[in-house]
């Protein structure tokens, strides 16, 4: 069987990811942890979608914190000088194709004709597009045709404007002054059934002259003008402008481009339709937004909950975590996920030393240890899941001075193997963390 998945369906499969964000009664947090390396050369393994890669993250689990807010993400194309970029086509695939860009003003477009030479041959984009109006299309003086869809506000920049990805979001209402008012006169001025666009698929022979391009479909006002090349054929069908404007018309759910007349033959065009509803009434459509950034910023200790001093490399989304030895809900903003242990005196420890308990022979990874004689540890399969015993001698494996647990297992925060996982991230480099750095951690979900 060969089958798609397609990108409507993607868009609305992500577009749930955020109405269950927006529900009050979920809770999403990023997750940080892996303390030690992932091997001599600190390579990251590719993480396998099994229950057992989840089970790993949650044993290294460091902390959590709520996250701050989330927005659709599509791929990032900056424009820039000398660059070739296609029209918008609708038998393009994904996001393979740029036809649309930001520029240095934040400013989001689509391309809607693609500057071309008198030949019909393509040219690259020289004049950065810079008009917001909702209405109007200007032709700039490298030929190409942009349709401003939004501006992404300073705020958003912030949270989700990544080197990779961008922010794109449907307005439901703005007013005049408002970040999003005049993406909100974008989607208001959007004509459903337009044709913005054709693709010729045979260029024929033997154009002496220019000729007639008849649209017929059910919709109306369509017009369009061919360019007839050196050659003799037909190199580009354009959206006419006889008329002044750009005519796609309206309306149409199908339609059929003829070529008649010019001395020539063998001709054919297909039209390129705009989205059912136009360029512009749902730019997440427009662009086929399949992504999901979820941002969160970890400020230095976070309450004293997060770990500084050592790395974590590995990042996680975590949903609906419950409170530690509880069935309730854990509606916390951060949390430690890891257990303590409080010693008799302070001592030199260090971060990735494993200790071992006199009596129990337990042993774990030490994430931090603090100047209240605390130390922060987690237990794996390589180091077993002992517990450590209250009033038993705790030693390291660099140090011999012996320390006395008077609380060998200080409950976490919340239960570290609640909720469900929906990311995991093993990091190519390790983030070692200070109490005065904050880091703006953004997770994309990908479909």
């Amino acid at each position: 069987m060969v089958a798609i998945i397609t990108d409507r369906v993607k868009n609305q499969l992500v577009n749930s990811l955020l109405t269950e964000f927006e529900d009050s009664s979920n809770r999403y947090y990023i997750a940080l942890g892996a303390s030690e390396a992932w091997d001599s050369t600190d390579t990251p393994p590719t993480p396998t979608n099994t229950e057992r890669e989840i089970r790993q993250f949650r044993y290294k689990m460091q902390s959590i914190k709520a996250v701050l807010d989330t927005s659709l993400v599509v791929v990032r194309y900056n424009w820039s000088s000398g660059t070739l970029y296609p029209a918008y086509n609708d038998n393009s695939v994904a996001q393979s194709s740029r036809y649309y860009v930001i520029t240095d003003e934040n400013n989001v477009y689509v391309c809607i004709r693609q500057g071309k030479d008198s030949n019909g041959n393509a040219v690259t984009s020289t004049v950065q597009p810079t008009s917001t109006s909702a209405t109007t299309l200007t032709e700039l003086a490298d030929g190409y045709i942009w349709k401003y869809l939004y501006t992404i506000s300073a705020a958003d920049a912030t949270r989700f404007l990544t080197a990779n990805f961008m922010p794109v979001q449907i307005i439901d209402s703005a007013a005049p002054g408002d970040a999003y008012y005049n993406q909100y006169l974008v989607q208001q001025a959007a004509t459903a059934g337009q044709i913005i666009g054709y693709r010729v698929t045979a260029a024929g022979s033997g154009f002496t002259g220019t000729p007639t391009i008849s649209v017929v479909g059910n919709g109306k006002g369509a017009h369009a003008r061919a360019v007839v090349t050196s050659s003799n054929t037909i190199g580009a069908i354009e959206v006419d402008e006889s008329a002044g404007g750009f005519p796609f018309g309206s309306g149409y759910d199908y339609a059929n481009v003829t070529v008649s007349g010019g001395g020539g033959t063998g001709a054919t065009v297909v039209p390129i339709f705009a989205p059912p509803n136009g360029i512009g009434a749902d730019p997440t459509r427009d662009l086929r937004a399949r992504a999901v950034n979820f941002n969160v910023l970890a400020d230095g200790t976070e309450e004293g909950v997060f770990v500084t001093g050592n790395d974590f490399r590995q990042l996680a989304l975590l949903k609906n975590p419950l409170q530690y030895d509880s069935t309730a809900a854990f509606t916390g903003n951060t949390a430690l996920a890891l257990r303590q242990m409080r010693l008799s005196a302070s001592d030199d420890f260090q971060a990735d030393q494993v200790i071992t308990g006199g009596t129990s022979s337990a042993q774990a990874y030490i994430d931090y240890y603090d100047d209240s004689n605390t130390i922060w540890y987690h237990q794996t399969e390589t180091t077993g899941f002992t517990p450590f015993t209250d009033g038993e001698i705790v030693t390291t494996t660099t140090a011999t001075a012996n320390r006395t647990a008077d609380s060998a297992a200080i409950d976490p925060g919340f239960d570290a193997y609640s909720g469900e996982m929906h990311y995991i991230d093993n990091r190519n480099l390790s983030v070692t963390r200070s109490a005065d750095q904050t880091e703006d951690v953004k997770i994309i979900i990908q479909l």
